[in-house]
């Protein structure tokens, strides 16, 4: 499970074989993935989550998607998230010149804040994000894209030193 989250297209991958055209096979993903990733790594994908019973490729070639589990050490987990938000937000960065606005929804608001607040702010983009998948998963319309949603927060100044 260490690979799923190492590489940013596995879950990608896994998303998009809820596509209803969606074909387990390295040539569709590297036609249908942005960006563009090698055979190879659409291979690995595959089999990764198939490992990881993400997905079960049937004798006709369809696919059934599942839940699966990711049973890793936190700690192992944890170096393999960081990549895959590395990842993430490079591609979000690459999105900038890759598709036109109508196709993208960059969002960022500068403000101040104490301390006491940042735990507060992080259940409210928790929630933020289940409430995302909520709708999603609630929508009943064919699935038609897989899309990555991003909303962070970092400072921008050096904290007040506390007394």
């Amino acid at each position: 499970s260490y690979q799923y989250f190492s590489n940013w297209y596995c879950p990608a991958i896994r998303e998009m074989a809820v596509l209803p055209e969606f074909q387990a096979t390295p040539e569709w993903i590297c036609q249908n993935i942005r960006p563009k990733i090698t055979k190879k790594q659409a291979k690995d994908a595959l089999r990764i989550l198939q490992s990881l019973n993400m997905i079960e490729i049937l004798e006709d070639s369809s696919v059934k998607v599942q839940d699966g589990t990711l049973a890793t050490p936190s700690q192992m987990v944890g170096i393999a998230v960081h990549n895959f938000h590395k990842e993430m937000l490079q591609l979000a960065i690459e999105s900038i010149d890759r598709f036109h606005s109508s196709q993208r929804h960059l969002l960022g608001v500068t403000v101040n804040v104490p301390h006491s607040l940042l735990p507060e702010l992080k259940e409210e983009m928790n929630n933020f994000a289940a409430r995302i998948c909520d709708i999603c998963d609630s929508n009943t319309d064919p699935s038609e894209e897989v899309l990555q949603v991003n909303l962070h927060f970092y400072p921008l100044s050096q904290p007040k030193e506390e007394t």
